[in-house]
């Protein structure tokens, strides 16, 4: 439990009616798209992949339609990221693994294709063919790219040590600078590459796997709309997801689930889920705009959890990128039942952004449910919020607080510390609640019924 406090922590007038508006897009979790996970050359491994498998938002290597066959060709530039200058290539096997290529059983003495490039000062665009025999290396060729070349021409790359031995694996690597000698790389420097074959003394031996870039490899995954996750990365490297669609909902068709898994554990990825943005690169954003100051937040949840364990809550209320409310983080504990959590908002200026974040905790397998994200009292516009017709009194109380409903609702009442003092399903009649050994002070009473939520203030007074 402590590893994900910690982890949290790091992240991280009122009247009943006005008009503002006060929802972020997809509070019912009812809308979900499909999200490409991977989208890349078949047979092939790119520098997109291996940057999108560090949580990178970063494309230097992709497809284009000028091909020399077909109809595509592939594209390597080296880019500028922060003060990164980072190469593009593609190659048949991640050069980490040794230069670990593809079966393959001719001789071959040579490589051929087709390429263009526009190379910048001192930096080179450099091809790299790789034999191995029983687990030994016995040719290594490298290629250098040169120049500005417009169109479309053919090379012919001699492999040494080519007609020694014949291969049982091959490593072919096209990259779109230099990569041993890192002073000299130039963003902008590019390659372009489009149906490479290999020969053995000019006869042209067994086809290379897509040899032609034009198969692609699609994946995608069902995620909650407006909502953020590490899913991609994570689907990416182990096919798995802590975050799905569920029928169980409070309300609706649909709920969103937030599973802490295994693979979370064994990447050391948090399963956190916000309507926020998120990037290794940037941190957090601020959410989405929100431009009203309501006194309640309020959603739906169930959780269970095969261990004790807690999940966790956070909302961020911010004004030009400055959090504006205190006490944002709301422990949730295991209830195998639909409930609610309430939590006052203190803040003496409207917000212009908002940002929910919700952790399922730190064992494998428990589970967060999440439904009916709410904000209610303070200026939220009446049309979004009002759920029946009801009645409370007296205000201010001292010993005892009546409430009346026209159906049968929740009723939740939370302190100015956000600590629910009563939660309860009350029926269509009226009803007494005993706030004798309540506090003297400010409390909100919200109702929820049928998706919506309204609030009231009431006092205390002994």
């Amino acid at each position: 439990m402590k590893k994900i406090i910690t982890s949290v922590l790091l992240l991280i007038g009122i009247n009943t009616i006005g008009m503002a508006q006060a929802t972020i897009p997809n509070q019912g979790l009812e809308n979900w798209e499909q999200v490409v996970v991977k989208d890349s050359v078949k047979h092939w491994k790119t520098s997109t992949l291996q940057y999108q498998s560090f949580a990178l938002d970063i494309n230097n290597a992709y497809l284009i339609n000028d091909a020399q066959e077909g109809n595509k060709a592939i594209h390597l530039e080296t880019i500028l990221s922060g003060i990164d200058t980072l190469i593009g290539f593609i190659m048949k096997q991640d050069a980490d693994d040794g230069f670990v290529g593809f079966p393959y059983s001719d001789m071959v003495t040579n490589l051929k294709g087709w390429y263009k490039c526009n190379t910048i000062a001192n930096d080179t665009a450099l091809a790299v063919v790789v034999l191995s025999n029983n687990g030994t290396v016995y040719s290594e060729t490298t290629h250098k790219f040169v120049g500005n070349v417009s169109t479309w021409t053919q090379f012919n790359i001699p492999l040494t040590n080519g007609n020694t031995l014949t291969p049982d694996s091959v490593f072919i690597g096209f990259v779109s600078s230099n990569f041993e000698s890192e002073d000299n790389r130039e963003a902008g420097n590019w390659l372009e590459i489009d149906n490479v074959w290999l020969e053995n003394n000019n006869v042209t031996t067994t086809a290379i796997p897509g040899y032609s870039f034009e198969e692609t490899v699609e994946e995608s995954i069902e995620q909650p709309s407006d909502f953020w996750t590490f899913d991609k990365l994570l689907y990416y490297n182990g096919n798995e997801q802590y975050v799905t669609k569920s029928n169980d909902a409070a309300e609706g068709l649909s709920s969103m689930k937030i599973e802490k898994t295994q693979s979370n554990e064994d990447s050391g990825l948090i399963p956190f889920v916000t309507n926020g943005n998120f990037s290794f690169q940037t941190g957090f954003n601020s959410g989405t705009p929100f431009i009203a100051q309501p006194n309640i937040y309020s959603f739906q949840y169930k959780y269970t959890t095969i261990e004790t364990d807690t999940a966790f809550a956070i909302l961020n209320l911010f004004k030009d990128g400055i959090t504006l409310n205190q006490d944002s983080i709301i422990r949730i504990l295991a209830t195998d039942i639909w409930s609610t959590k309430v939590l006052a908002i203190n803040i003496n200026e409207a917000p212009d952004s908002v940002r929910v974040t919700f952790f399922p905790g730190d064992s494998i397998g428990s589970a967060l449910y999440i439904d009916d994200i709410q904000f209610s009292g303070g200026d939220v516009s009446i049309n979004e919020t009002t759920t029946n017709n009801w009645t409370i009194y007296p205000n201010p109380a001292n010993s005892e607080l009546n409430i009346k409903t026209t159906e049968n609702t929740l009723v939740t009442i939370v302190d100015l510390s956000g600590k629910t003092v009563y939660s309860n399903f009350r029926t269509s009649t009226a009803s007494s609640i005993l706030t004798a050994n309540w506090n003297t002070g400010v409390y909100f009473v919200t109702i929820r019924h049928h998706n919506k939520v309204e609030t009231k203030k009431i006092i205390i007074q002994h």
